[in-house]
């Protein structure tokens, strides 16, 4: 969509076609990202994505029995990771984004890599799929993302009430 609003700026700007209302203002806003930011948050989220997909797709793999809650404590906190790298990924390149969408997002996200998680497992051999699966993992992302936005208010509340001369770690992203 961007390279057609592009083409189509281009060419009116050239005076191919001057009746077009197409301008740079009129635009839809796109964020622009650079390499490494884009790396650390969205790569990351990728990366973490492809590990998921292989950890179901191997029939040998045993949950251990250090957990509590077994298999869905596992959905829950490996899901759990993925909500905390999603939420910091959409706060990252959307700011704007009130609190509620982004926890929106982040269930929908979830929630269909939950299913074709689930999915997946369908035709690995030795492996079931189980909705309670999904669920674990739609609380685990929202749980975590819940925690990452409160962590990010608490603090930028905290930089905000700093008293002056003392100096906090810039450059982070998080």
């Amino acid at each position: 969509m961007l390279l057609v609003f592009t083409l189509v700026s281009a060419i009116a700007r050239k005076g191919r076609i001057s009746h077009m209302p197409f301008s740079r203002e009129n635009l839809p806003s796109i964020p622009s990202i650079d390499k490494p930011i884009w790396l650390s948050t969205w790569g990351v989220l990728i990366g973490y994505c492809a590990v998921i997909f292989y950890l179901s797709s191997r029939s040998d793999l045993v949950i251990p029995n250090i957990l509590v809650g077994g298999d869905k404590m596992a959905h829950f906190l490996e899901y759990g990771v993925l909500g905390w790298l999603w939420g910091r990924a959409v706060r990252i390149t959307w700011p704007a984004w009130p609190t509620l969408t982004v926890l929106l997002s982040t269930a929908a996200f979830v929630g269909a890599f939950g299913l074709s998680d689930e999915w997946h497992q369908l035709y690995v051999p030795r492996r079931n799929s189980d909705l309670s699966d999904v669920l674990a993992d739609i609380c685990g992302g929202m749980f975590s993302t819940s925690c990452f936005l409160l962590w990010r208010w608490l603090r930028n509340k905290a930089v905000l009430n700093a008293p002056e001369g003392r100096e906090y770690p810039s450059g982070s992203v998080s």
